[in-house]
């Protein structure tokens, strides 16, 4: 089974999280928010995402309290020529 990627906005981010740092994000595509660790298993990234950041998530696990992603890295410019073009 192949997992889909999703693009989403960072809304917070947090350094100094009980179980280490990690950032809440939204997406038009799921209901509620999204929230991933930044620690190295799960973020991509050599960066910390900022508010209003995209960002590519996958591996969703729903939990009681929303949406989980265990895989997470920054949108790039690849991901952004990969996307389907509107035609005028």
């Amino acid at each position: 089974m192949t997992d889909i990627e999703v693009k989403a906005t960072v809304q917070s981010v947090v350094l100094h999280g009980r179980r280490g740092p990690f950032a809440i994000a939204s997406t038009k595509g799921i209901r509620g928010r999204i929230t991933f660790s930044l620690d190295e298993e799960v973020w991509y990234s050599n960066d910390i995402p900022q508010t209003g950041t995209l960002v590519m998530l996958s591996g969703f696990q729903k939990k009681r309290q929303g949406w989980i992603a265990t895989a997470a890295r920054l949108y790039s410019f690849a991901d952004e020529s990969s996307e389907p073009q509107l035609e005028h």
